[in-house]
């Protein structure tokens, strides 16, 4: 059975995620995460609008102001908020999100509108 175009991109997608998150880990080795003030990168979730990109500024070692924008399969996707570091500086971080935006969608196929015929007598 043929792959369509959007399994495709979306494999595509996946495939360049994955290894981004492979060489990023190779590159931060040593290096100090809070002399960054922004950060970026591309994901899957909430906080990056379905399947988009991330972008972070840390104005305090604590806090994160961050936006995202993607694809969340039926249109664009948006969302923004803050991010609290709990025990910054280790190698694990909790974090707790205060975010606004898309977190659900919802796709009904070949759906029509109820009409009279359809409703039930009250």
């Amino acid at each position: 059975m043929p792959f369509s175009l959007f399994r495709k991109i979306v494999a595509t997608g996946i495939f360049l995620f994955v290894t981004g998150i492979s060489h990023g880990q190779e590159a931060q080795k040593g290096a100090d995460y809070f002399n960054r003030k922004i950060t970026m990168g591309i994901g899957l979730g909430l906080d990056y609008g379905g399947i988009g990109a991330r972008i972070a500024y840390s104005p305090v070692k604590y806090l994160d102001v961050f936006g995202g924008l993607g694809f969340n399969f039926i249109g664009h996707g948006a969302n923004g908020g803050l991010s609290y570091n709990i025990l910054p500086g280790r190698s694990c971080i909790p974090v707790v999100n205060i975010m606004y935006g898309y977190n659900a969608v919802l796709r009904i196929d070949n759906f029509y509108p109820p009409t009279a015929q359809h409703m039930a007598p009250l």
